[in-house]
């Protein structure tokens, strides 16, 4: 996820507007010393009023949940506000695979005493992947859920609330059921307790999105794989130039993207892969 790192943090600084001081946390599992001096090169060439740093960590599964690709680092966010961030009371968890066009600070003006998270909230739980999930747990179906790749945290109420103990008695609870990571886990333990600022700071694009001519003022997330970076991303995904234009001008777009190629990963995505490049061609066909 190195080469969605980058593009992640130098769009984020890029997009920032206001002299407003911001701390920067990278959490690195098991990222080469080369590959830390390059993420610190991309901060440097617009570091604004930032200050950033990397914090080694791997995170670990909580008991009876599941990983995402293999991946567990998702797992991070149930321990950021005891162990990782203690010192602090608010903050914004960005994924790696995000292209941010907008400015950060205005997400702070959000956070108030009573939610613990701010998220998107734009999808319905009687149409989402973890329906079974929601519908066993009680949840109202005609609510909203929502994608945990964008979140702001009330790190202070949720030590409060206790929630990571919550989200742990969740995963205990429906192990059978959950698929991914943080995600099912969060939405069952807060199905009430996150306030929704829409789409904005969680604009989707998929695969099969058309190519963005005119960027807009929002925070791009590319769901779903292969992403712009894996394997076939460049002739998968719509929106590789637009990724790719930005990631040229980090200090990692000096190498070429094979360089991060990951056969491990190529292998867990490969049903993906295989999915996604038959829609395409079926799609083709049609048109022709």
């Amino acid at each position: 996820m190195l080469p969605g790192l980058h593009v992640s943090l130098l769009s984020l600084l890029e997009s920032l507007e206001t002299a407003d001081p911001l701390h920067i946390v990278v959490f690195a599992d098991n990222i080469p010393e080369s590959e830390k001096v390059l993420l610190m090169k991309t901060h440097e060439a617009k570091p604004k009023n930032t200050t950033f740093e990397i914090r080694d960590y791997s995170a670990e599964k909580l008991k009876g949940g599941s990983d995402l690709h293999g991946n567990t680092t998702g797992y991070g966010v149930f321990y950021l506000a005891d162990e990782l961030l203690p010192e602090a009371d608010l903050c914004l968890k960005l994924d790696s695979d995000i292209l941010v066009n907008t400015n950060v600070h205005e997400m702070f003006e959000y956070f108030d005493e009573k939610h613990v998270l701010l998220v998107d909230g734009t999808a319905k739980r009687d149409w989402d992947r973890h329906k079974k999930l929601y519908e066993a747990a009680g949840l109202d179906m005609d609510k909203s859920c929502f994608n945990a790749g964008i979140t702001g945290m009330n790190l202070k109420l949720w030590r409060e609330k206790k929630i990571t103990q919550l989200c742990q008695e969740v995963a205990l609870k429906y192990t059978d059921m959950l698929a991914g990571s943080d995600q099912a886990i969060l939405n069952v333990a807060l199905h009430d307790d996150f306030l929704a600022w829409g789409s904005r700071y969680n604009t989707s694009l998929r695969l099969k999105n058309p190519t963005i001519n005119q960027m807009e003022n929002v925070i791009y997330h590319f769901v779903g794989a292969p992403k712009p970076w894996d394997l076939f991303g460049k002739s998968l995904h719509n929106n590789y130039p637009v990724w790719k234009a930005v990631y040229d001008r980090t200090a990692a777009g000096e190498f070429p993207l094979r360089r991060y190629i990951s056969i491990n990963r190529t292998r867990k995505i490969w049903r993906s892969v295989v999915r996604v490049w038959m829609n395409k061609r079926k799609a083709n066909r049609q048109d022709s």
